[in-house]
């Protein structure tokens, strides 16, 4: 067993340098382009509001059973006689379940809205952005124009 363990342990002594410096190399090409810093951060956004809130797939889960209950409730309505004393609970429970439906509805149409809009933060990394782009555009006209001006001096 020992003798397995000497040369793994070798093997990840020596990868750890390579995998420190692959990863340095990673955060440079991260930092050098903008839009893989745009993805990035959009990806962390998103992850970010999926790890804070729990609760948006579990409304709609939540959603999915009530109406799942709701049409069992019908079916059973369905099946009854409408003088049957029975017939007046389900009726009832089912308006109820319609109710929480509705009111889970709009929880998640909140939630919907509230992660459709665009945080302050990212709107000043887009506009931020779009600056280095516009002055990028403006470099790069420039760079164009200098074999012209080069030639002409």
């Amino acid at each position: 067993m020992e003798l397995l363990l000497i040369p793994a342990t070798a093997l990840a002594v020596s990868a750890i340098p390579k995998l420190v410096s692959g990863i340095v190399a990673l955060g440079v090409a991260v930092r050098a382009n903008p839009l893989t810093a745009l993805a990035t951060g959009l990806a962390a956004l998103f992850a970010t509001i999926k790890i804070l809130n729990p609760e948006f797939t579990t409304l709609q889960e939540e959603l999915v059973d009530t109406v799942k209950k709701q049409q069992k409730l019908l079916d059973q309505m369905n099946q009854m006689d409408k003088t049957d004393p029975m017939f007046d609970r389900l009726a009832k429970q089912y308006f109820e379940l319609g109710d929480k439906a509705q009111d889970l509805r709009d929880a998640i149409i909140e939630q919907n809205e509230a992660i459709e809009e665009t945080p302050d933060s990212l709107k000043s990394f887009l506009d931020g952005y779009n600056k280095i782009i516009e002055k990028s555009k403006e470099a790069y006209k420039l760079l164009k124009l200098l074999p012209k001006l080069l030639k002409a001096s």
